[in-house]
């Protein structure tokens, strides 16, 4: 993807948690306890910050640097479109690519978000033609309990469109 919207990005590489809660309270305060890296935009540019060091396990389900891959996914997307991508893709394909472990000799993508199974699991789903019908003002998008089960919904289909069923596409 190409970067071109006149915007820069500072990555900050921290040594632990401590700097990172510093640099970033809001995560915290809003339940994001574990969280190893996030993303902000501000005015005039894009803020990306993550712990040093982290070598994934084996058993690992959710990325831990999956708040920077999310943001940075945004921002390119926001960038590589000319005008607006309806709600649901953009943040449908942002979390596609925000789950992707990246290993020493393999990448993965299209990793199952235990917590958007969960919401999808607990919550009502979405009819998609609701889905695709919610624009930037909605309440989907406002409120963040509806937030939580608009992104787990559009994460879904874009899961289902990019991978088919069963990841009958993954390869």
């Amino acid at each position: 993807a190409r970067r071109e919207s006149g915007r820069s990005f500072v990555v900050f590489v921290l040594r632990g948690t401590n700097d990172l809660r510093a640099l970033a309270p809001e995560f915290w305060e809003n339940g994001r306890d574990g969280t190893s890296a996030v993303a902000v935009s501000g005015a005039d540019k894009d803020y990306f910050a993550l712990l040093a060091g982290l070598e994934p396990q084996e058993d690992i389900r959710t990325n831990p640097y999956y708040y920077a891959y999310w943001g940075y996914a945004t921002q390119m997307l926001k960038s590589n479109y000319p005008g607006r991508l309806p709600p649901w893709y953009q943040r449908g394909l942002a979390d596609f690519f925000a789950n992707t472990l990246v290993r020493k000799k393999q990448v993965e993508i299209g990793r199952l978000i235990d917590h958007h199974l969960r919401t999808l699991n607990d919550r009502q789903q979405l009819p998609v033609a609701e889905l695709l019908g919610v624009d930037w003002q909605s309440r989907w998008l406002t409120d963040n309990d509806r937030l939580r089960v608009f992104d787990a919904n559009a994460w879904m289909l874009v899961h289902y469109l990019v991978l088919g069923e069963n990841r009958a596409r993954l390869p």
